[in-house]
């Protein structure tokens, strides 16, 4: 079923927790659009292949006609009646095909247009949020080191920097990484 451009509205994406969109449901939508978009490129491409058919059926009646009226030596009003008819017919069936295909391609070119506009956007965000990710750990870090300086314990100011920088890998990687980052300091 053909997307509605109501449905590719980014407001209408789910947001992550640290701004920006989630990258599931873009990538589906990234996905139902450009499949919409190959299926208009089929359907323009079955329209041309029908366009040239006709036309080619056209100019074939016409040499028939052409052919009928080089034999009969008296011209006959419902012939060339008939063949008036045909010709507008068929340059009325090729205009009109021509127009709902440049119809389709135009409506073709402006989503795919807003397509590329939204996945840009989506693009620049999440260089954004890297950005703001690595600022943010340089920072943590760097407050992390101050207070280390600070520390006045027994402990050496090594071996907490080492929990400290493992505890802190450990959040930025998710569960599994904190306990492998875990087991490496029980066994130091």
């Amino acid at each position: 079923m053909p997307l509605n451009p109501e449905e590719i509205d980014p407001g209408r994406l789910p947001r992550a927790s640290v701004g920006g969109f989630k990258p599931g449901p873009v990538a589906e939508l990234l996905k139902r659009v450009a499949w919409d978009y190959r299926q208009l490129l089929h359907d323009n491409q079955q329209l041309h292949e029908r366009l040239a058919e006709l036309q080619n059926r056209a100019e074939e009646l016409e040499r028939q006609l052409e052919t009928l009226q080089e034999h009969r030596k008296p011209p006959d009003e419902l012939a060339r009646q008939t063949l008036a008819a045909s010709q507008r017919a068929a340059r009325e069936l090729r205009e009109s095909t021509r127009q709902e295909c440049e119809a389709a391609l135009k409506k073709a070119r402006v989503r795919a247009t807003r397509i590329e506009r939204e996945h840009a956007r989506a693009v620049a965000e999440l260089r954004e949020l890297h950005e703001l990710r690595r600022t943010m750990r340089e920072r943590l870090r760097s407050f992390l080191n101050a207070a280390l300086e600070n520390v006045d314990d027994s402990r050496t100011t090594a071996s907490l920097e080492a929990d400290l920088g493992a505890q802190l890998d450990a959040t930025e990687s998710g569960p599994g990484a904190r306990q492998q980052r875990q087991g490496q300091t029980q066994r130091v």
